[in-house]
């Protein structure tokens, strides 16, 4: 049985990150998450972390998406959505999420009397995600961090390009497990080169 190295340990993903991000401006890292929450800049990168983690996943992709999930009503006939769902839909695009219950527009009500199936694009947590998608989102971060905090990117250089491969490189582990390509395949609806931006 291998033995894990510490540089390897899921819990500390995030910590790695955020470290990189501090990296990027010129900052010391830090050890323990805990650490955070003692220096400004540590906990600016860990929002910026988490911010930018959140907008690459509501653009959808195979490890936040699940495809006719049920989400049933409660005793008064609502249906709560769960504050870690980013976006969700519907075949018939009649539900949206309004005041956090799902809302269906054709009849205009939140109350329901059986469980509604939609898709579901979810906020995991970081330390949970792929590499590639790690990476990618860590890269990101990185330039919105530079250019928020110190508004230069000559220190450690995280560019436009480096962000570009690194979605590059996400995608394409994505295609692993849906067997779609990047020229010509679609993800969810949405085309593969679509990203977001903060």
């Amino acid at each position: 049985m291998a033995v894990l190295l510490q540089e390897n340990d899921s819990a500390k993903f995030f910590l790695y990150s955020v470290n990189v991000l501090l990296q990027s401006i010129g900052e010391l890292s830090i050890t323990t998450e805990a650490d955070i929450a003692q220096v400004v800049e540590a906990q600016q990168a860990a929002e910026v972390l988490e911010e930018t983690k959140q907008a690459v996943l509501a653009d959808g992709w195979e490890v936040n998406y699940d495809k006719d999930y049920w989400f049933p009503i409660d005793t008064t006939g609502a249906i709560n959505v769960p504050a870690n769902v980013l976006d969700l839909s519907s075949r018939d695009r009649n539900l949206i999420i309004r005041d956090w219950k799902l809302y269906d527009k054709s009849n205009q009500t939140s109350i329901f009397t059986e469980a509604q199936k939609v898709d579901v694009y979810w906020n995991l947590d970081f330390n949970t995600l792929p590499h590639p998608l790690r990476y990618y989102i860590t890269t990101r971060a990185a330039r919105v961090f530079q250019a928020r905090t110190i508004m230069d990117t000559s220190i450690y250089g995280f560019t436009q390009n480096d962000e570009d491969l690194a979605y590059s490189a996400a995608r394409r582990s994505e295609t692993r497990n849906t067997g779609g390509n990047m020229l010509d395949g679609t993800l969810y609806g949405m085309e593969y080169d679509v990203r977001g931006s903060l």
